[in-house]
Protein backbone atom coordinates (compact mmCIF):
# COMPACT_ATOMS: atom_id res chain seq x y z
CA UNK A 1 0.00 0.00 0.00
CA UNK A 2 1.48 3.53 -1.10
CA UNK A 3 1.08 6.54 1.09
CA UNK A 4 3.15 8.42 -0.23
CA UNK A 5 6.62 9.27 -1.44
CA UNK A 6 9.44 11.00 0.06
CA UNK A 7 13.16 11.08 0.23
CA UNK A 8 16.30 13.60 0.05
CA UNK A 9 16.87 14.97 -3.49
CA UNK A 10 19.48 16.94 -4.65
CA UNK A 11 17.81 20.00 -6.53
CA UNK A 12 20.07 22.82 -7.84
CA UNK A 13 18.70 26.03 -6.79
CA UNK A 14 19.60 29.59 -7.92
CA UNK A 15 23.11 28.39 -9.20
CA UNK A 16 23.64 25.91 -5.98
CA UNK A 17 23.39 22.51 -5.13
CA UNK A 18 20.95 22.08 -2.45
CA UNK A 19 19.97 19.27 0.01
CA UNK A 20 16.01 19.01 -0.47
CA UNK A 21 13.82 17.21 1.70
CA UNK A 22 10.93 16.27 -0.31
CA UNK A 23 7.43 14.65 0.17
CA UNK A 24 4.06 13.78 -1.94
CA UNK A 25 0.92 12.20 0.31
CA UNK A 26 -1.56 10.69 -1.83
CA UNK A 27 -4.76 12.47 -1.85
CA UNK A 28 -6.67 9.87 0.06
CA UNK A 29 -4.35 10.17 2.95
CA UNK A 30 -3.99 14.00 3.54
CA UNK A 31 -4.59 15.66 6.78
CA UNK A 32 -3.61 11.87 8.79
CA UNK A 33 0.19 13.07 9.95
CA UNK A 34 1.91 11.20 7.04
CA UNK A 35 3.53 13.96 5.66
CA UNK A 36 5.18 15.52 8.66
CA UNK A 37 6.84 12.39 9.78
CA UNK A 38 7.87 11.80 6.10
CA UNK A 39 10.05 14.76 6.33
CA UNK A 40 10.88 14.95 10.09
CA UNK A 41 12.36 11.22 9.25
CA UNK A 42 14.64 12.35 6.18
CA UNK A 43 15.43 15.51 7.78
CA UNK A 44 16.68 13.79 10.92
CA UNK A 45 18.85 10.51 8.46
CA UNK A 46 20.26 13.82 6.63
CA UNK A 47 21.57 15.49 9.33
CA UNK A 48 22.70 11.70 11.42
CA UNK A 49 24.47 10.39 8.28
CA UNK A 50 26.52 13.80 7.14
CA UNK A 51 24.89 14.89 4.33
CA UNK A 52 24.31 18.24 4.72
CA UNK A 53 24.38 20.67 6.91
CA UNK A 54 21.64 22.27 5.26
CA UNK A 55 18.35 21.01 4.37
CA UNK A 56 15.63 23.06 2.44
CA UNK A 57 12.23 22.41 0.77
CA UNK A 58 11.02 24.26 -2.22
CA UNK A 59 7.43 24.95 -1.76
CA UNK A 60 4.75 26.79 -4.23
CA UNK A 61 3.68 29.75 -2.40
CA UNK A 62 0.31 28.69 -2.87
CA UNK A 63 0.57 25.43 -1.02
CA UNK A 64 -0.19 26.33 2.65
CA UNK A 65 -0.37 22.79 3.38
CA UNK A 66 2.84 21.99 2.39
CA UNK A 67 3.94 25.09 3.95
CA UNK A 68 2.42 24.34 7.69
CA UNK A 69 4.74 20.73 7.26
CA UNK A 70 7.69 22.27 6.62
CA UNK A 71 6.88 24.78 9.77
CA UNK A 72 5.90 22.09 12.06
CA UNK A 73 9.24 20.21 11.40
CA UNK A 74 11.58 23.94 12.09
CA UNK A 75 12.21 24.83 8.90
CA UNK A 76 11.98 28.61 8.28
CA UNK A 77 11.31 30.15 5.08
CA UNK A 78 14.17 32.08 3.80
CA UNK A 79 12.96 33.36 0.20
CA UNK A 80 10.64 33.98 -2.25
CA UNK A 81 12.10 32.54 -6.46
CA UNK A 82 11.33 30.82 -9.30
CA UNK A 83 12.06 27.28 -9.84
CA UNK A 84 10.68 25.68 -12.86
CA UNK A 85 8.65 28.87 -13.86
CA UNK A 86 7.04 28.38 -10.51
CA UNK A 87 6.68 31.53 -7.94
CA UNK A 88 8.14 29.50 -4.50
CA UNK A 89 9.27 29.86 -1.28
CA UNK A 90 12.07 28.25 -0.11
CA UNK A 91 11.99 26.91 3.51
CA UNK A 92 15.42 25.97 5.25
CA UNK A 93 16.27 24.04 8.65
CA UNK A 94 20.42 24.07 9.52
CA UNK A 95 22.04 21.30 11.58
Amino acid sequence: MNLLDSGLLAPELDGEQQVEVGYHVFRKYWGQGYAPEAAKLFIDFGFKNNQATSIISIININNIKSQKVALKNNLVKTKQTKWFEQDVFIYQIDK
